[in-house]
């Protein structure tokens, strides 16, 4: 029911409040309260849950709340995805008991709700929702992560403050959306697994080809795998309008694939095949699929049939591909080992297939980033293969990325934006292809074209990690920190294993914006390191706590590693002391040059260019004379 303002306000009072179960939610003062004490929520977070306590008790659609919350601005129901994981969070609703989703219908407060009144403000401390914790942070771990799938920042070198005075983009949902889920293996063995996900895959990318249509990413796709959850959840997840699904029968030379295209918003199978083929008519059977979904969608296709750069390849060769991609992206213990030997064997019975040489590339790189083989044998294998590939097939959208991302990492910057450039034009429904675009937008100072990049690609993966997380990064280095913070709470609830990063940032932020007590009760959820002592040091001399400060500071001087060089450097910044920063910068950066082969640009040390903390630094004479000096001394390590 509708609370009834008017008659339940109590006489004389400044303001009046919602009890609720051993919550209070004072509207007018802005605050959720438990026993008196703060559960900050994020602005739009506050709005949705009041607007769901006026309406305790009435089943309300996404649609409704979308248009009362964000009346004059066009989101996803992404945005209100991630407030009801923040809300329920804020009130420990893990059983999601008070605030219940309707599957296909929306969402309902199923509380109890009184109005009160008082008439003073009580004095509260403010304390931050708890976040999982599970293991130390390291800026040097969040841009692994990152760089693995091509940083978007990485790319920004300009060294400018973007200007943050205009809106941020918002991205409308495409309304052609769809979601490939991996095929199902019913073979009676059952190992036809690798077969199924391979199949799956090559139709989600022949769809990706179509510009109309706007396809989910395969690790958000991907991450049903295992699960059954029905469409409409999927749909929900995701953000889409169709699902296509199907399974995989295989038995000796015969194959017998079925696939279903799925309304998401009632179930009703739009429209389904079986074919019966042969192995070695696998390849037009996946032309088949991709073709009648798009032709059931009413997208228009090129003139020429629509066929898959894969057909007339042996067979056998395909299978050993599908089997490396399938290692490849589970990356268990020793999986890219299995996947380097089927993409070998790929190639030893078909030396013209592009993929393998792709995804060969792909795992060399990984090799290499994590140090298992030599930068000069890594660097050297990684490029033969792409150039294998890129004459192979010039239109490989990975292969000009994967280019792109090597003439990077060289200082090439024409090579790189020529095979950019030209990923761009064939991925524009790629999400990591967009991603990087972000990059590009940033080192042009092109802050919202930037964010607009990487929202397109979060929404094309809505529950990767790593889309959000870049996302967070962009909007943090941008200046917008309360919304970096959202969406670094929504990438903590996706992956905890990193939520201890996630808290990190946001303690950061929250310093940036001066806001120390709430910035104390984040970084006091890290476990004891290097990180929470940066924390501490920035917050203690903010206050004037300068034993606290020199504390903290004394004990990440005893670090011998890059982060608490770094952090340092951030901390000397921060308080004003410049010589000591720059002490620090240049052992910093000693330390990096010495100890990580990968650094092979500038662009490799991007965190110097867009931390917060170093915008003072950033400003002295001295920056550019570190920049010259570390220009040349990653010349002199390369050769």
């Amino acid at each position: 029911m509708e609370i009834d303002e008017n008659a339940a306000t109590i006489t004389g009072a400044e303001h009046h409040c919602y009890a609720f179960a051993q919550f209070m939610l004072d509207v007018d003062r802005g605050a959720l309260l438990k026993d008196g004490t703060d559960i900050p929520l994020r602005p739009k977070c506050f709005e949705v849950l009041t607007y769901l306590v006026k309406h305790h008790g009435v089943l309300l659609s996404k649609d409704e709340i979308l248009t009362a919350v964000w009346a004059d601005v066009v989101v996803t129901e992404d945005s209100l995805t991630q407030c009801m994981i923040q809300i329920r969070k804020a009130l420990d609703d893990k059983s999601k008991d008070m605030v219940r989703t309707v599957p296909r219908r929306g969402y309902l407060f199923d509380v109890q709700v009184q109005l009160h009144g008082f008439g003073e403000k009580p004095e509260v401390s403010v304390t931050p929702p708890s976040v999982l914790q599970n293991r130390r942070p390291s800026r040097w771990s969040v841009g692994a992560a990152i760089a693995l799938a091509l940083a978007i920042f990485a790319t920004w070198w300009s060294g400018q403050t973007p200007e943050i005075n205009q809106p941020l983009p918002n991205i409308i949902a495409h309304p052609n959306s769809i979601a490939v889920l991996p095929f199902e293996d019913m073979s009676p063995e059952g190992d036809q697994e690798y077969f199924a996900d391979g199949l799956s895959e090559e139709v989600l990318n022949l769809l990706a080809q179509i510009p109309e249509l706007q396809v989910i990413a395969r690790t958000s796709s991907f991450s049903f795998k295992g699960q059954h959850p029905d469409i409409q959840t999927i749909a929900g997840k995701l953000n889409v309008a169709n699902i296509l699904e199907g399974s995989v029968r295989k038995d000796g030379d015969q194959i017998r694939i079925t696939a279903q295209l799925v309304n998401a918003s009632n179930g009703i199978h739009l429209w389904s095949q079986t074919y019966d083929r042969t192995l070695d008519n696998v390849f037009a059977v996946q032309s088949d699929i991709a073709g009648s979904v798009a032709g059931f969608l009413k997208v228009s296709l090129l003139d020429e049939p629509y066929v898959s750069a894969s057909n007339g390849h042996n067979p056998a060769a395909w299978e050993a591909y599908l089997k490396g991609k399938f290692f490849y992206g589970r990356r268990g213990t020793g999986d890219n080992e299995h996947a380097i030997a089927q993409y070998q064997e790929a190639l030893r019975i078909d030396p013209e297939l592009a993929e393998a040489w792709v995804g060969l590339a792909g795992s060399i790189y990984l090799q290499t980033y994590l140090q298992e083989i030599s930068w000069e044998q890594g660097w050297t294998e990684f490029k033969a293969a792409l150039d294998k590939a890129l004459a192979l097939d010039p239109d490989n959208a990975e292969v000009h990325v994967r280019l792109a991302s090597y003439y990077w990492g060289l200082g090439e910057e024409e090579n790189y934006q020529l095979h950019f450039d030209r990923a761009l034009e064939l991925g524009q429904s790629n999400a990591l292809v967009l991603s990087v675009a972000s990059g590009i937008s940033l080192y042009n100072g092109k802050l919202e074209d930037a964010i607009e990049y990487q929202r397109r690609a979060a929404t094309l993966d809505p529950l990767g990690y790593v889309n959000h997380g870049n996302l967070a990064h962009i909007l943090y280095f941008g200046g917008y920190y309360d919304e970096a913070r959202d969406e670094w709470e929504y990438a903590a609830a996706l992956n905890p294993e990193h939520s201890d990063e996630s808290t990190w940032f946001i303690g950061l932020s929250l310093i940036m914006q001066k806001q120390y007590q709430a910035a104390e009760d984040f970084m006091q959820q890290l476990p004891a390191g290097a990180e929470k002592d940066q924390g501490m040091a920035l917050i203690h001399f903010a206050r004037g706590e300068v034993n606290e400060s020199n504390a903290a500071i004394q004990r990440l001087s005893t670090g011998t590693d890059f982060d608490s060089a770094f952090y340092l450097t951030e901390i000397y910044s921060f308080q004003g002391d410049m010589d000591q920063s720059f002490r620090w910068l240049n052992e910093a950066t000693d330390r990096i040059l010495r100890t990580n082969p990968m650094v092979q640009s500038m662009s490799d040390l991007k965190v110097f260019k867009v931390c917060p903390f170093l915008a003072p630094l950033r400003e002295d004479p001295r920056w550019t004379a570190w920049l010259v000096m570390t220009k040349e001394r990653i010349g002199r390590n390369k050769t």
